[in-house]
């Protein structure tokens, strides 16, 4: 039909309005069916996947409904306690796995992995925390997918179990230490923000970032940051094998020419004390300085010279000196994240103490501080008051042990040295005639008896003394042991810390007072008269021991391990045997403290 034709025909017919075309319908028919079709699948996957989240479920409550698992680190105590911070976890999430979507492992459980992988960088093991296991398991899951479901569901609770008991050790461990908060001091305690684990689980299972979010739950403190990248020096150092040992021999010192020079030039260059390794034997002036360097970051007497306490330092392996930092870092975990401000530190190890306040050292000086024998306990308090013209109660073991075997030979040695004896058994104690006393009953707790010696140059008080009260009975006092502050060594008191400059440290915390004016200062020594001074600011004293630190310069600092502390922490720590840590196990305090009533009733009779 041409065209012309065809445009004289009529119009073909429409369909009448509101009946569609049979090609509408077939489109709408395949649009329901489709959609339906669409529906029953979602809700099918959905079934499916409900499925197999409750045999996921069931699984994850037989798990944590049988015995504590096996493979949980640690001493019987510890492990109840994560076991136990696993189960409520689960409990807030209706026991669903955690760490997995739809029965494949999360992105943020191998973020996780990755950070346990890390964890020596904080100085911790990643094998404390199964990282081993964990990360097979991982490869594991994903390589057995189309095992039967129940199978399959079992072996993903025990990997998300495994998870979350490492997760819940490790943040904890990486924000608050290792040892159980009960073990350490309480007064850190009490100004330590504790780490929230379940805000930090939730917020970790939803991560993208789950190892850097996990880190960043550490200290991140200058001081924390700074010995944390000398571990890493230190772990580099060992792990290239170390240094070189320096054979025996006779002393080094300036012009000398010996081999063992070579030697000391690549241990000392390894270290950063020395800036020219080249291997000359002679014993330079660079060389010596050098020495000097490394003697001063040590707390060896600086010379300058390769004495045989020097040369014994120096052989000290590198792997020895990567455990002290971490042991270090570890107690610095125990530690409030911002520690008061001003602050009185002393550091046992170092026999140092230092104001710190507003991130400088106004103050330094140094202490004398317990011996081996008679350790100073490692606490933290207040100082409150100062004494002038202490007097001084001698405590029952001193007494007992030094003080009386003096008086069996001599009966004038109380007199002598101003110590007087009191009965305090009465309401209003009385002074008694040493020689009337029956000493051989001194160490019963009944011994109703007390020896004090007056204030004066014979006293080892010294003029002033820093009242922290405490358990233990230790303070910071003046001395008229002067000498003993030239020591390199000054591990000499019986337990209390004895102060280089104490009129300084007075005067600066009595620095909003009347008295902390020169004149005021001069006035309260010159009379002799005992006198309690009240601070209107109250300094908190940390007394801690630190074997590795980093100085105000940012040059790592070690000292021995004089009271065996290092030594205890690193068996406790490599045992897993905690709970029963002890902080200050060698100090021991008096079997009878003098109270308050009897020191102040003796005051008013002075």
């Amino acid at each position: 039909m041409d065209l012309e034709v065809a445009s004289q025909l009529p119009p073909a017919p429409e369909p009448p309005p509101g009946r569609p075309s049979l090609a509408r319908i077939a489109v709408w028919v395949g649009i329901v069916a489709l959609t339906g079709l669409a529906v029953w699948a979602v809700v099918w996957l959905e079934s499916r996947r409900a499925q197999a989240e409750a045999v996921r479920v069931t699984q994850m409550r037989a798990l944590l409904g049988g015995p504590l698992p096996d493979w949980l680190p640690g001493d019987g105590a510890s492990r109840r306690r994560i076991w136990a911070e696993v189960l409520r976890t689960y409990e807030r999430h209706d026991h669903r796995p955690l760490w997995s979507h739809d029965g494949e492992p999360s992105s943020s459980a191998r973020g996780f992995a990755k950070a346990l992988a890390d964890a020596r960088r904080d100085g911790l093991d990643p094998a404390d925390y199964g990282e081993l296991d964990i990360r097979e398991r991982l490869a594991a899951q994903r390589a057995k997918r189309g095992a039967d479901p129940r199978v399959e569901a079992a072996r993903l609770a025990r990997l998300d179990a495994r998870l979350t008991a490492a997760f819940v050790r490790f943040v904890r461990e990486l924000s608050e230490g290792r040892v159980p908060a009960p073990s350490l001091d309480p007064d850190w305690l009490a100004l330590r923000d504790t780490v929230n684990v379940a805000g930090a689980l939730a917020h970790a299972i939803r991560s993208t970032r789950a190892a850097r979010m996990v880190s960043e739950l550490g200290r991140t403190d200058p001081e924390y940051r700074g010995l944390r990248d000398a571990l890493r020096a230190y772990r580099g150092i060992e792990e290239r094998g170390g240094w070189p040992t320096i054979p025996p021999g006779t002393l080094l010192k300036l012009g000398m020419q010996d081999e063992r020079c070579r030697a000391l030039r690549s241990r000392l260059a390894i270290t950063g004390d020395l800036g020219d390794s080249t291997g000359h034997p002679t014993y330079d002036l660079a060389l010596a300085r050098a020495v000097r360097r490394y003697q001063s970051r040590q707390g060896l007497e600086v010379t300058g010279r390769l004495d045989e306490l020097t040369r014994r330092n120096l052989n000290v392996s590198a792997a020895d000196r990567r455990r002290t930092l971490e042991l270090n870092l570890e107690r610095l975990r125990w530690l409030p994240r911002d520690l008061p401000d001003p602050l009185i530190r002393v550091n046992i190890p170092e026999s140092q103490l230092r104001v710190v306040q507003q991130g400088i050292e106004p103050l330094t000086m140094r202490v004398v501080v317990g011996s081996p024998t008679d350790p100073t306990p490692v606490f933290a308090d207040v100082v409150t008051y100062l004494e002038f013209h202490p007097t001084w109660g001698i405590p029952k073991r001193i007494l007992a042990n030094e003080m009386l075997p003096r008086f069996r030979r001599d009966k004038e040695y109380f007199l002598a040295n101003d110590m007087r004896v009191f009965d305090v058994s009465p309401e209003i104690p009385q002074e008694v005639d040493p020689r009337d006393v029956p000493w051989e009953r001194v160490e019963e707790d009944s011994f109703p008896y007390i020896v004090r010696q007056d204030a004066g140059p014979r006293n080892p008080l010294g003029q002033v003394k820093f009242m922290c009260p405490n358990e233990y009975d230790v303070y910071l006092h003046d001395t008229p042991s002067r000498r003993h502050f030239g020591y390199g060594s000054r591990f000499l008191s019986h337990g209390c810390v004895r102060v280089q400059d104490p009129m300084v440290l007075a005067s600066y915390l009595l620095q909003d007072s009347p008295l902390s004016s020169p004149d005021s200062m001069l006035a309260i020594m010159a009379d002799s008269t005992w006198r309690q001074v009240g601070l209107k600011r109250r300094v908190p004293v940390l007394i801690e021991y630190r074997t590795a630190w980093l100085d105000e310069a940012g040059v790592v600092q070690f000292r021995p391990d004089v009271y065996g502390l290092d030594q205890r922490l690193d068996a406790a720590l490599k045992s897993g045997r905690l709970s029963g840590f002890e902080l200050n196990p060698k100090v021991l305090r008096n079997s009878r403290s003098t109270t308050t009533r009897d020191w102040a009733t003796l005051r008013t009779r002075r």
